[in-house]
């Protein structure tokens, strides 16, 4: 027995929705992170870091950007670590936090009073790491605007906000 045309089309449709949820799946900021990264007993190892958990200090974790939550979440659960501490700062718009993380919210694209506060923020808590300690910042798309800490003295706070501003009104790309 044939299937109408209408059946073929609802089973089309469906098979194309899961697949487009695998796709967006594989390549999700927990699941890229966690092709990156990789646990050997008490070493994490990366691209370009290697963490030794056997160390006594603490893990400073930072994550920030807009894939923050997804990557610190990933991050922490390969860890498992008591001595993780940090923070992730999330798009004002996004719910949830990092249990383990304190959670900061702060605006995409352009800076505001909590970007600037996060950038203090997590620019004084590196400042607190001491010898023993371990920091790793995960960053992604957008960290820029959500962690915005201008030199002094060569751009305040509403600059940087106007330059970023000025800066996605122009329609220049971002570029490697």
């Amino acid at each position: 027995m044939k299937n109408s045309p209408r059946t073929v089309g609802r089973i089309l449709r469906s098979h194309a929705r899961e697949i487009f949820r695998a796709a967006l799946e594989a390549c999700s900021p927990g699941v890229m992170l966690c092709r990156a990264f990789r646990r050997e007993g008490m070493i994490v190892k990366g691209p370009d870091i290697q963490l030794d958990l056997r160390r006594t200090g603490r893990v400073f974790v930072m994550a920030y950007g807009k894939a923050a939550r997804d990557m610190a979440r990933a991050f922490l659960r390969l860890l498992a670590s008591p001595k993780a501490i940090g923070y992730a700062v999330l798009p004002a718009w996004e719910r949830g936090t990092v249990p383990g993380l304190t959670s900061l919210r702060a605006a995409h694209p352009v800076p505001d009073r909590f970007s600037f506060r996060a950038g203090r923020v997590l620019l004084s808590k590196v400042a607190e790491a001491r010898e023993g300690d371990q920091v790793v910042h995960l960053i992604s798309g957008g960290g820029s605007a959500m962690v915005a800490a201008p030199l002094r003295g060569l751009l305040g706070d509403s600059h940087k906000s106007l330059l970023h501003a000025l800066l996605i009104g122009c329609g220049l790309g971002i570029r490697r």
